[in-house]
């Protein structure tokens, strides 16, 4: 009689300690911050060369950094923002670019003369539906094999905009233009989703 009045007793109490153990490890991803997949969205202001907000962005902590601030960061620094005189264009330029320039298209920025180590980011156009359509890690991945380089270092950028870039951490963040004014003094609200 002991032995089953034991058994009924603690039955009970073991399945709940079981289903608490099988539930940890359905979930557990090393980190305890929800799914391992899961990308989030941040966003940033940039300015071109004669704005007062930063230009140059630390695409993995999601941080723009004005010029003098940027020199002291150099090899963190993955894309810049400026208004090209000699296209008439706003556009985003891998560091090299923006210190190096185009051969027969443009030079480089004044600016970044002194820039370095100036790293070259890879930078891929997507179709703007990838910004609604990409999830988590393996669709940012996905996106990324189906972009198209931009071999130059460069890519003018206009509102809806969406292109990708693999930072000087070789993360892979998807990148929308929210809002562009054109010109020196002009700025740029850009939105960024990775695993952040």
């Amino acid at each position: 009689m002991n032995s089953l009045f034991f058994s009924k007793k603690w039955l009970p109490i073991s399945l709940l300690v079981m289903s608490f153990v099988f539930t940890g490890c359905l979930t557990d991803d090393g980190g305890g911050n929800g799914p391992v997949d899961e990308l989030t969205t941040r966003d940033v202001q940039m300015g071109a060369q004669g704005n007062v907000l930063g230009s140059s962005l630390d695409a993995d902590a999601m941080v723009v950094y004005p010029i003098a601030e940027a020199r002291t960061r150099a090899g963190d620094i993955d894309l810049v923002f400026a208004f090209s005189t000699e296209q008439e264009v706003s556009a985003v330029y891998s560091p090299n670019v923006a210190v190096e320039g185009i051969p027969g298209v443009s030079e480089g920025f004044i600016l970044y003369a002194n820039f370095s180590p100036a790293r070259t980011t890879p930078i891929r156009n997507v179709a703007s539906s990838q910004w609604e359509s990409v999830l988590n890690q393996s669709g940012l991945q996905s996106a990324w094999d189906g972009g198209t380089p931009q071999e130059n270092g460069r890519l003018a950028v206009t509102a809806g905009a969406v292109f990708m870039i693999e930072t000087s951490e070789d993360r892979l963040v998807m990148l929308r233009v929210d809002a562009v004014t054109q010109g020196e003094g002009g700025a740029m609200t850009l939105s960024g989703r990775s695993r952040f």
